[in-house]
């Protein structure tokens, strides 16, 4: 279930990233502001694209763990052969 929920945060994480980068959120932000000396344009970019990159990251990690942990479950409940008696 919790890789289910994973692969889907996966799928959601391009989404996510579109939307922040729709010309209406990007209109709202750059109205001229200054951050750290830099437009709040390009910094709000620079920043959505780390973010993006930091929970992919994140994600992949998870995923990994989840997939290996479902591998040992699924290892631990097969029977054992016959042959090793």
């Amino acid at each position: 279930m919790r890789n289910q929920k994973l692969r889907d945060a996966a799928l959601l994480l391009p989404v996510i990233g579109a939307f922040l980068m729709l010309p209406v959120v990007l209109r709202l932000v750059s109205g001229g502001h200054w951050f750290a000396d830099l437009p709040s344009l390009p910094a709000f970019l620079y920043l959505v694209w780390l973010g993006l990159i930091v929970a992919a990251g994140v994600l992949s990690r998870l995923l990994l763990k989840a997939e290996a942990h479902a591998e040992s479950a699924r290892s631990a409940a097969l029977p054992m052969e016959e042959g090793g008696r």
